[in-house]
């Protein structure tokens, strides 16, 4: 089997409204080449036709049915199988599985096509490769309730859905990106007394973006029920061992 590469197994999302289409964010294959995670809130359920375009395959597939997790902002789309493919072993272009045994401090690498500016209405995103460190872990988002890695880098516009993996072992996932937080660091701060002697201070503060990534290991029952190991693996046979 030729070396896993997670570039062929990323793609971007593309919502279609009246014969238009406008990119939404980031997914990559997982488990099955024509199976793909993003984050939920790049396929709304206002939108019905969502197209995944994978540039490193040169392929574009319609999907034919997106599954929404029901707190979690994840959602599977899944596209109609390659003809040649027999649905056994580890596919050549998707993630093979999710870990659980991540940590603080541990390093990662996230891949996606970021937007430039507040949107991107022209061209094709560059696909980018991030590298930071998880700082903490919560139970909270933006878009739902989950557990999320709180990233060392900004997560921007267009990089939710796009996978975090390890480096050197990049063919195991261990989240999906979301969103951002935000915190701030105060650079001046001056207190004034006005002409009615009243006390007040201004502040001067600096907004940090810290990025969010679902960790996939906390939804493997949701993962395990829409998404099965191939026959044919060792997770497969790990799973049928453990039930």
């Amino acid at each position: 089997m030729a070396a896993f590469d997670p570039l062929r197994a990323t793609g971007l999302i593309h919502l279609r409204r009246n014969d238009a289409e406008s990119y939404s964010g980031t997914c990559f294959a997982f488990r099955q080449s024509h199976v793909v995670l993003t984050a939920a809130h790049c396929v709304p359920p206002e939108v019905s036709d969502v197209v995944v375009e994978f540039p490193h395959r040169i392929e574009r597939h319609d999907a034919v049915e997106v599954v929404r997790h029901p707190s979690a902002d994840i959602a599977i789309a899944t596209l109609h199988p390659a003809p040649d493919d027999d649905g056994t072993g580890y596919p050549k272009d998707a993630f093979w599985n999710c870990v659980g045994n991540w940590g603080l401090g541990e390093e990662f690498m996230a891949y996606g096509f970021p937007t430039e500016g507040a949107a991107q209405t022209y061209g094709s995103p560059t696909p980018r490769l991030f590298v930071g460190h998880f700082q903490r872990f919560l139970r909270s988002g933006p878009h739902g309730t989950y557990l999320a890695g709180e990233m060392s880098i900004p997560a921007p516009a267009g990089l939710s859905g796009g996978p975090v993996f390890r480096p050197g072992a990049d063919v195991m996932v261990m989240g999906l990106v979301t969103s951002n937080v935000e915190s701030y660091s105060v650079l001046h701060s001056v207190d004034e007394i006005d002409a009615s002697g009243n006390r007040y201070k201004e502040v001067s503060r600096r907004v940090i973006h810290y990025g969010l990534a679902l960790m996939l290991s906390d939804l493997e029952d949701w993962l395990d029920e829409h998404i099965p190991h191939r026959p044919g693996t060792a997770h497969s046979r790990q799973r049928r061992t453990e039930t």
